[in-house]
């Protein structure tokens, strides 16, 4: 799998490029994502699996004194990156370093929120979501960070709600597993603390392995898994989401596998029906 990661001059891109040195990682002065036939040769000259786009003008008095230069990086920058995804490899995965600035920071925000950008930095990462609505893969993460050096602003939020991260924790974040066979995965799934998911197999495999999951549906073909009672039907809001795993995790895992997958038997019956219809 080939990484293209941008902004690694940056306070975050140069976090992940630590975390992923293999990835490619070229400097502003040598990729300029704002230059369109530039991007469209490289494109054209390496294959791009994945993208982690880092890449802004992140400065909220930058932006707002040089509207123009703002919307160029973060918006028509975005896009030149989307677009050349999206034509030399349209199966490939985009992942965009937003803010939660795209909100009023009033409150708290979760992702059914309306986005309601107070300043023109927010109002251009919110616009850059919105490119990669071209995309089939592609993943926002609206994130908030500081570098581990000292606060160059103490009067810059006295008038706003933040939960700010460090950004070498936001870096350990974001994780890529490549994908892994069935032994593997079923290993991963077993050390585990809980399964989350939106697929009908693998709650019955979280159930053998006596592994609370939820699963992000509101049905399932499945229900005798939900009546051992190690999987809950959370649906699709990231509140009910987070609600139901803090209920399944706080169960003792002692759910009756056998009284829902059956005996474990099966594969012996099935050689012993074949063994006498052979022999």
């Amino acid at each position: 799998m080939t990484l293209l990661l941008t902004g690694v001059t940056g306070t975050l891109g140069s976090d992940l490029k630590k975390l992923f040195p293999e990835a490619i990682s070229p400097p502003h002065s040598e990729f300029d994502i704002c230059d369109k036939p530039k991007v469209d040769e490289f494109f054209k000259n390496n294959h791009i699996d994945l993208i982690i786009h880092t890449a802004a003008l992140t400065t909220v008095r930058g932006c707002e004194e040089d509207k123009i230069l703002a919307t160029k990086i973060n918006v028509e920058g975005t896009k030149n990156l989307v677009d050349g995804l999206f034509h030399s490899n349209p199966d490939g995965y985009f992942v965009y370093i937003s803010t939660a600035c795209v909100f009023d920071g009033t409150g708290f925000s979760n992702e059914d929120d309306i986005p309601q950008p107070v300043n023109f930095y927010a109002l251009t990462k919110l616009l850059g979501e919105y490119e990669l609505k071209k995309l089939r893969k592609s993943l926002v993460i609206r994130t908030n960070f500081t570098g581990r050096k000292k606060w160059p602003y103490p009067k810059a939020f006295t008038d706003r709600f933040g939960t700010y991260l460090f950004s070498d924790q936001v870096a350990k974040g974001i994780k890529l597993i490549n994908p892994l066979g069935f032994f593997d995965f079923s290993k991963l799934e077993k050390n585990s603390f809980c399964l989350i998911t939106d697929s009908g197999t693998i709650p019955e495999e979280a159930l053998f392995f006596q592994k609370p999951c939820v699963t992000i549906r509101t049905t399932t073909e499945r229900p005798e898994i939900i009546e051992a009672g190690s999987n809950i039907l959370s649906g699709l809001s990231p509140d009910n989401i987070l609600q139901s795993t803090q209920t399944i995790t706080s169960k003792k895992p002692d759910w009756q596998w056998n009284k829902a997958l059956g005996d474990g038997k099966t594969a012996r019956k099935v050689l012993n029906i074949l063994g006498g219809n052979l022999y």
